[in-house]
């Protein structure tokens, strides 16, 4: 058998020796193997230990890392290769003595779709002292990393081995072919890189498969501070490259854990409410009994009182500073110009909307926003119907806010300006979703009709807005027809009245469009409403009439055209 096993390393020079000895352990009875460690030019001893075993062992190679990354030393080991089979390894793991036999063995009798195969990871502390020991646990538990299969899954098996088909496996053995069929590591990918090839490698039609019969020994950061500086840094990784796609949700609950540590504060000291107070503190009292059942199932399991003690405040440091690592990523911009731009040349005709001249400044200034917001949608693999879908949603949800608040007895002119925004939103999306739709290839089942529903729908809404407010069955009579009659007729019409009544057209266009409706008729609408006019009611009257009658003469003119 043969194989090529590659190490990236970086300042490791308490872990390498234990990691390089423990393989070599393991490839006691193989005649061609070859341990390639790339170092990412470390400060410590980790090079010059590497060096020292080299001398005794030829088959131990050592190469640098100019840039310092897990998936770019990945890539320069498998380039310097020269096996069928490669493992990944971590200098901070201990490998048992079958460890790379049984991963050989598995690979070799799994049919020719399975191109990576590993095992089970069992965290132990170096040192056993309550601290390392301590994090080592929740790192090897559901309640501190979630439902991470093979970090909280692993069990003896002594009635036989267990082969299941997962979405990754760490230490992973590959078959060599498979970085000539869908690429090498990305290097864009610092930290989540197995995650990433892995869901490609899926994503090809191929398969992972996970093994009882393999497990390795992983060793932890050994103090607070260091733990916490990786948890920071994983945080960042998880949103800093806006590539969502490959992670599962267990990767992300933390950054909303964090989000809602700072809203519940942000309540208690400015808002204020009372209502969301007493919801904040009762889910937080949630995750405290969590945490606390947690750390309890450790000490039930290790029989260490200190567990009780240390393992609440470090699953809340691990959920918590996870998090903030990961809003501070959302803000990370490396190589997003790169990518920005690529994404324009692929959906839109300039870089810079300002450039066309014959739209205006305003226009040209919402689609600007309208491009960085859908190319932000696009990196989140949200496509353009799912979020017409979500206006539709939200456009239902603004309408009710505002019937209810027009036929109840107190009204909160804060709903009005609530549902305002959220109308807004609605057209803002209208901007956004051709851009998504020119950058995916990908058909949805909800069709394009969703898209050009939600602007009509939001006019006849605000055409019966002013009708709605003056309760004037009358008047909503009025309006409905009007804002019906614009939806029914203008599209299949509109062209040929152009030809005929251009000026009317102009005129018509304005009143029943929707710049006009949302920017003008709402605002003042909902003005008239607040300051309680004097002759609100003629206002409505007037509104009402003007959209019936011009209506009424679009449809008369249309008919003439007809005949």
């Amino acid at each position: 058998m043969s194989l090529s096993i590659i190490i990236p390393t970086l300042n490791e020079e308490k872990y390498i020796k234990d990691c390089l000895t423990s393989l070599l352990i393991g490839l006691k009875n193989f005649k061609e193997y070859e341990i390639i460690v790339v170092d990412g030019q470390s400060t410590d001893k980790t090079k010059e230990i590497v060096n020292v075993l080299s001398k005794d062992n030829k088959n131990i190679k050592i190469f640098d890392n100019p840039k310092k990354t897990a998936p770019s030393a990945l890539n320069i080991g498998i380039k310097n290769s020269k096996f069928n089979y490669i493992i990944r390894c971590d200098a901070h793991a201990y490998y048992p003595k079958d460890y790379i036999k049984n991963n050989l063995d598995l690979i070799k009798r799994s049919d020719e779709k399975t191109m990576n195969v590993g095992g089970y990871v069992i965290t132990r502390s170096k040192l056993l002292r309550p601290i390392p020991c301590t994090i080592a646990s929740i790192l090897s538990s559901p309640f501190g990393v979630g439902n991470s299969r093979f970090r909280t899954s692993f069990k003896n098996k002594h009635d036989g081995e267990e082969i299941l088909e997962t979405d990754t496996v760490p230490f992973g053995c590959f078959k060599r072919e498979v970085f000539n069929m869908i690429g090498y590591f990305n290097e864009e990918e610092p930290g989540n890189e197995d995650l990433e090839m892995n869901k490609r490698i899926i994503n090809a039609g191929y398969k992972i498969k996970i093994s009882s019969n393999i497990y390795s020994i992983y060793h932890p950061r050994s103090n607070l501070k260091d733990f916490l500086k990786q948890t920071m840094n994983n945080g960042i990784i998880t949103t800093k490259n806006k590539d969502f796609s490959f992670r599962s949700l267990r990767h992300y609950v933390p950054l909303i854990f964090s989000l809602f540590i700072f809203f519940g504060i942000t309540n208690l000291i400015l808002l204020k409410d009372q209502t969301l107070n007493h919801i904040c503190l009762f889910i937080f009292y949630l995750y405290i009994a969590f945490i606390l059942i947690g750390s309890l199932k450790i000490f039930i399991k290790e029989k260490k009182v200190y567990y009780v003690l240390l393992g609440p405040p470090i699953f809340f440091s691990l959920h918590f500073i996870y998090g903030i690592g990961s809003i501070i990523g959302l803000f990370y911009l490396d190589n997003i110009k790169k990518n920005y731009i690529f994404f324009l040349e692929k959906t839109f005709p300039l870089i810079n909307p300002f450039k066309r001249k014959e739209l205006s400044l305003f226009h040209n200034s919402i689609k600007f926003c309208s491009l960085i917001f859908s190319y932000i949608l696009f990196r989140l693999r949200i496509s353009a119907n799912l979020l017409d879908l979500f206006g539709l949603i939200l456009f239902i949800y603004s309408v009710f806010i505002i019937l209810i608040q027009i036929f109840s007895e107190s009204t909160n002119f804060l709903y009005f300006v609530t549902a305002y925004l959220f109308i807004g939103f609605v057209l803002f999306f209208d901007f956004v979703d051709g851009q998504l739709a020119r950058a995916s290839d990908e058909k949805y089942k909800f069709g394009n009709e969703i898209d050009n529903f939600n602007p009509d729908l939001v006019r006849i809404f605000l055409c019966i807005f002013p009708s709605l407010l003056s309760q004037n069955i009358i008047l909503i009579i009025f309006s409905s027809f009007a804002a019906l009659n614009f939806i029914i007729l203008f599209d299949k019409t509109y062209e040929d009245l152009e030809k005929n009544f251009s000026s009317f057209i102009k005129i018509y266009k304005f009143l029943f469009g929707i710049r006009f409706l949302f920017i003008c008729v709402y605002p003042i609408s909902f003005l008239v409403e607040f300051f309680l006019f004097k002759y609100n009611l003629v206002f409505y009257v007037t509104i009402s009439v003007i959209y019936f009658s011009i209506s009424i003469i679009y449809y008369y003119l249309c008919t003439q055209i007809k005949k």
